[in-house]
């Protein structure tokens, strides 16, 4: 068995390390459903030139590693969401020349169905349990 010291020195480096690797792997899926979305209202914008845009958005998502800080930490880690998401409507507006209100709807919209599907899931999950 591994110290206890080392074990959680070890556990912390990795969570450390996976933390951007989350935030890209959200990037990609949240941004294809997006431009799809956008280009289902409209956009011509290509898969390539909507990431090589929207990429300078996450990159405030940075404060959210000083989440951990008293006090001061998640009051940066927040601004840093904010910041990214306004970043991204900014970019995501320059990169699909669509109205803004169309924009926030074509963000909205997967964020939406993302949180709607494990709850739709669940609920029918239950609803085939219980017969």
């Amino acid at each position: 068995r591994m110290p206890g010291v080392l074990a959680a020195t070890l556990s912390s480096l990795g969570l450390w390390l996976n933390t951007p690797l989350n935030w890209l792997s959200l990037w990609i899926v949240y941004g294809t459903l997006v431009l799809a979305t956008a280009r289902f209202m409209g956009a011509h914008a290509t898969l390539e030139a909507f990431f090589a845009a929207t990429s300078f958005a996450f990159v405030p998502l940075v404060l959210t590693g000083l989440v951990s800080i008293p006090f001061v930490g998640p009051v940066l880690s927040l601004a840093g969401v904010v910041w990214a998401f306004l970043l991204y409507v900014q970019t995501a507006f320059w990169a699909t020349r669509l109205s803004v209100a169309r924009i926030v709807i074509s963000m909205l919209l997967p964020l939406a169905v993302m949180l709607a599907l494990p709850t739709l899931a669940s609920m029918l999950g239950a609803l085939f349990l219980r017969f």
